[in-house]
């Protein structure tokens, strides 16, 4: 059985690029991109203007800073502001644990 589409924002609203967040009834601007690895239980933050592809979930400032994951995963905040927040040693942690995990993926 096919069901009638419903108008308005809809689950793919979040990775189709809708300018807006993809959390219900918020209308809030994109100001962070939500990705996700289940099997790896990690959430990453990134900026809204970063290019990237797959599921990704717009999030609007309020709703970036709230986030929470699941108990025993890992979110890595990944976007620009966060990172010069937090100090060069920061950014250079983050990125080395970023590029180990991309590494260790690759084989």
């Amino acid at each position: 059985m096919v069901r009638p589409q419903r108008p308005g924002r809809g689950y793919g609203d979040g990775v189709s690029g809708s300018g807006s967040c993809a959390r219900p009834a918020c209308n809030g601007p994109i100001a962070a991109w939500l990705t996700y690895d289940y099997a790896g239980q990690q959430v990453w933050l990134d900026d809204a203007d970063s290019t990237g592809g797959g599921n990704r979930w717009a999030l609007c400032a309020r709703h970036a800073e709230r986030l929470a994951a699941p108990r025993g995963w890992t979110v890595l905040d990944r976007r620009t502001a966060h990172l010069l927040g937090g100090g060069a040693e920061v950014v250079a942690v983050r990125r080395e644990a970023e590029l180990a995990r991309l590494s260790a993926l690759a084989g």
